[in-house]
């Protein structure tokens, strides 16, 4: 099993290969997660850097 992190700052890494429509969309879902209280810690995480990335 991988450590959580390493996952997390594997999908964050990934982030900057996405074009704006698909870092909406990645947006969309995590934000969904969270307003159904199914979100981790990392989602969290997650989840901010994406709204970091829309702010630029």
């Amino acid at each position: 099993m991988q450590n959580p992190l390493d996952l997390l700052a594997a999908d964050i890494g990934r982030l900057d290969r996405l074009s704006p429509a698909e870092l909406a969309q990645e947006r969309g879902w995590a934000e969904r997660l969270h307003a159904e209280g199914r979100d981790t810690a990392e989602d969290l995480a997650y989840l901010s850097e994406l709204e970091k990335r829309a702010a630029r």
